[in-house]
């Protein structure tokens, strides 16, 4: 291999001298230089968020290290994602104000990737010969940064939630959510329908989507307890609607009845009629029925179906 001469031109592209280049510092190569510049334009992007568009701001500070990510995923999604009146995006705007002084190729490059960033669920599809990830969406695989992928967590559920972008020969996910375990997972990968497993329907829903990843197995525990609740609210009502009269041993009936059939409580009048009409002597269907503002004919089967329990 020819050895390359100070004053010759440096082979990663930039058009400078390889003395004033790459041959600057012995430690430093073309990638890591790459890298270094890429990690600068990200900085000025954000920066100029700040100052050209403080309406994707979060109005509050964030308290926990999940609001933080998921008020980063909201600005992705405003930024890369939507477009403008103008039919760009913010990224765009950026990256045509930004590649004007960007002169190294392979940084030329990556920065004008960044207008076709991708965001989705991805899965670690290989460590040999570096990392690289397949997209759940449509199977496209994608070389990425070491450092950007947290390889030892993910040894029991090796899935990824974020937003990939080139940086240089590689990608890397800024930012990334991992699951906590296959369970967690499975639960937000099966909520999504057919339409909503897509690029286009992810990206546009990319902050909504972050948080349905984040608390998916919360989510499931709520609509347990809520549906508890409401168990609970359903049985005490109809004992409310019943006399002080009614034993104890009536109360014993139907909260027995109430456990074993799980009633579609739409009126709970009906079965206060019907758990009065058994516990008292000499009353009328019809009187009892008038009393609870019922019809005598919706009493009847709730009357056969609590006698198994008297």
């Amino acid at each position: 291999m020819k050895k390359i001469g100070r004053n010759d031109p440096c082979p990663c592209g930039s058009g400078k001298k390889y003395k004033k280049c790459c041959g600057n510092n012995v430690v430093q190569f073309p990638s890591a230089i790459v890298k270094e510049e890429l990690d600068q334009s990200f900085q000025r992007f954000q920066d100029y968020i700040v100052n050209k568009h403080s309406e994707l701001l979060p109005e509050a500070s964030p308290q926990s290290q999940e609001q933080q990510l998921g008020q980063f995923f909201s600005l992705l999604q405003g930024s890369l994602f939507q477009t403008q009146d103008d039919g760009t995006t913010i990224m765009e705007q950026f990256i045509e104000k930004e590649q004007k002084n960007v002169k190294r190729p392979m940084t030329k490059e990556s920065l004008e990737a960044w207008a076709n960033a991708v965001g989705g669920v991805f899965v670690l599809e290989s460590e040999k010969e570096g990392v690289h990830v397949s997209s759940l969406f449509d199977g496209t695989t994608y070389p990425v940064m070491r450092d950007s992928i947290p390889l030892e967590d993910a040894t029991e559920a090796p899935y990824y939630f974020g937003v990939l972008m080139q940086w240089g020969s590689v990608h890397q996910f800024i930012p990334i959510a991992i699951p906590k375990d296959q369970q967690q997972f499975d639960f937000y990968w099966n909520k999504l329908n057919e339409e909503q497993k897509s690029y286009e329907y992810f990206q546009t829903h990319l902050a909504e989507q972050f948080e349905a990843w984040l608390e998916a197995p919360v989510k499931e525990q709520d609509e347990q307890d809520n549906e508890q609740e409401q168990e609970t609210q359903e049985e005490s009502e109809v004992l409310t609607l019943l006399e002080d009269s009614v034993s104890s041993k009536m109360e014993k009936a139907w909260m027995s009845y109430y456990d074993t059939e799980q009633p579609n409580i739409r009126k709970p009048e009906v079965f206060a009629a019907a758990l009065e009409f058994l516990a008292k002597d000499g009353v009328t269907k019809k009187a009892t029925a008038e009393k609870h503002g019922v019809s005598p004919s919706s009493m009847s089967r709730r009357i056969k179906e609590l006698e198994n329990y008297m």
